[in-house]
């Protein structure tokens, strides 16, 4: 049998819940959802996109490591993101790091940093893709 490794279920289930929930509050968020893996960890990378200034694009990352019962969540912008969606060092020394069973908090936790910096009159409809 062929299976999914496990060091992606937790991300993806956190990942997935914050779409759901930008897509049911949010008008007006354009993003995409990318995948990286850089030996050391291995996650997802989503990429909310202001339509009006590229350096208000948001990155955040939500990765566990293998090994560990974590999952880490970095926060930064389109400056902080390399093209194959790495980090730098110093990010990752400042990443926040949950128990992977607090799932619903690492869900909280960066749905209220997306609606803290995206809730405004936002008008049109949500265009997250997984």
């Amino acid at each position: 049998m062929i299976v999914k490794h496990k060091c992606l279920n937790y991300s993806e289930r956190v990942i997935k819940s914050v779409i759901d929930k930008c897509n049911k509050d949010f008008k007006g968020l354009d993003g995409i959802l990318e995948v990286f893996n850089n030996t050391r960890e291995q996650g997802f990378v989503l990429k909310i996109y202001d339509s009006y200034d590229p350096s208000y694009d948001t990155c955040i990352w939500v990765f566990e490591i293998p090994l560990q019962d974590q999952l880490n969540v970095i926060f930064g912008n389109r400056k902080d993101c390399t093209a194959d969606n790495h980090w730098n060092e110093e990010m990752f020394k400042s990443r926040i790091t949950f128990d992977s069973l607090n799932t619903k908090d690492v869900i909280e936790m960066i749905f209220d940093y997306i609606k803290e910096r995206y809730d405004r009159d936002l008008t049109y409809d949500v265009k997250l893709n997984i």
